[in-house]
């Protein structure tokens, strides 16, 4: 569906038919990212008879620009959403940058954002100087690098559960397609400090999914992103930076229980 925020035409993957129905799951992409990447996640929790809504970011996918350069704006955008599409709460599962918009909409709105789900996070994402430079340029040389290191083992030659499927191919032409918001992207990821103290004060349910070779935002750092929320942290075994397509069965087999406890309770 399509909805307005602030007079801007944003685009929302329901993968339902009657999208009011069911407590609402916000599913929220990464830098230079949009709302494919959660193509194994979306139909599988509307089976679950949850309300679940993949969106593309300002400037990203179907969305209009442009893009918002902190996450605090994101954050602040995301509950200009909620207001959008009628959910007074919602639980909100972010991915890398997502993630941090998650954190940062809990801490700012905690009646509003009541759960969060953090797949791919860190206390701290580091943007390697080169590859701000050439995100900023929009170079290719930046997707090479995002590519590379968000791909790890057989998922950079295929190896997919689904024969044909190549999600490093796929990761390239998403990045191709975004590469006007990556350098954005990347710098707000870099400025942002996680309100861990905050989020500890408040404990949110939450859950923390990292993929064992993620080079993007490793496991040790999600950990302590975990401890300080009280939340389970899975560790997906071989799994990459982008977990939720490379391994979806294990992400899933972390997600769907914890969001059993969001659709009963």
């Amino acid at each position: 569906m399509r909805v307005d925020v602030d007079g801007r035409d944003v685009f929302v993957h329901t993968a339902q038919d009657g999208a009011t129905a069911g407590p609402a799951v916000v599913l929220v992409h990464g830098a230079g990212n949009d709302h494919t990447v959660w193509r194994y996640q979306t139909r599988l929790l509307a089976g679950m008879g949850l309300r679940a809504m993949a969106v593309d970011l300002p400037g990203h996918g179907r969305s209009d620009g442009p893009a918002w350069r902190t996450v605090p704006e994101l954050a602040g955008w995301l509950g200009r959403l909620l207001d959008a599409v009628d959910a007074p709460a919602a639980t909100v599962v972010g991915h890398s940058m997502g993630s941090f918009i998650a954190m940062a909409a809990a801490a700012a709105d905690p009646t509003r954002v009541t759960r969060i789900g953090l797949v791919g996070t860190a206390e701290r994402m580091g943007v390697h100087p080169a590859l701000q430079t050439a995100a900023d340029a929009c170079d290719d040389a930046a997707i090479d690098m995002v590519v590379g290191w968000s791909h790890t083992g057989a998922s950079r030659f295929g190896g997919h559960r689904q024969a044909g499927v190549w999600t490093a191919g796929q990761t390239r032409r998403l990045l191709e397609r975004n590469r006007g918001v990556l350098g954005a992207d990347l710098a707000a990821c870099g400025a942002y400090e996680p309100p861990l103290d905050a989020l500890q004060r408040l404990r949110p349910d939450a859950i923390v999914i990292s993929g064992e070779r993620d080079r993007m935002t490793p496991a040790r750092g999600a950990a302590r992103v975990a401890e300080v929320l009280g939340a389970r942290h899975l560790v997906v075994p071989g799994g990459s930076h982008v977990s939720l397509y490379d391994h979806p069965d294990a992400v899933n087999a972390g997600l769907v229980p914890w969001l059993r406890g969001v659709r009963d309770g």
